[in-house]
């Protein structure tokens, strides 16, 4: 099992309505493939201090290396777009995490260009398969492939 733990303090004039305010990005979470619990929890001595305690399966995708040397070697280097995280569900994530920050006013320029290469993904029917398929769009730019 992999726990992964963040405390954080809100701005004041956020800190009573923050379940509701995440509630699209808790039920998404928690309907992802592996995940065992997304809880948010409050400080007793902080009002507006906030805890989220995640847990995702072992072997799941958050458990495994996103690194250089072992995700892409084994994925885009490879060629193999076999989902493990599908590109559908990280256009899903970005567009959450988009829309929360454009209603509380926060800027998100690499955000926003994160999501558009993954909706031209998306455009092209690629939705099933994993994530780092979008990659391919900037070698298709540069006229690079990145196989070994």
């Amino acid at each position: 099992m992999i726990v992964i733990i963040a405390r954080f303090e809100t701005k004041p004039d956020y800190s009573e309505r923050w379940p509701e305010l995440v509630a699209p990005l808790t039920a998404a979470t928690r309907a992802e493939q592996g995940n065992l619990w997304f809880d948010w929890s409050r400080s007793l001595d902080n009002p507006a201090e906030y805890v989220l305690v995640e847990a995702f399966r072992e072997g799941c995708i958050v458990s495994n290396n996103m690194t250089f040397t072992k995700r892409m070697p084994a994925t885009l280097f490879r060629g193999d777009f076999a989902p493990r995280f599908a590109l559908a569900l990280a256009y899903k994530d970005f567009r959450l995490a988009g829309d929360l920050a454009t209603q509380y006013g926060v800027p998100t320029r690499l955000l926003a260009l994160s999501e558009l290469e993954l909706l031209e993904a998306m455009n092209r029917g690629w939705g099933g398969e994993d994530r780092l398929k979008a990659s391919t769009l900037q070698e298709e730019r540069a006229g690079v492939t990145l196989r070994v």
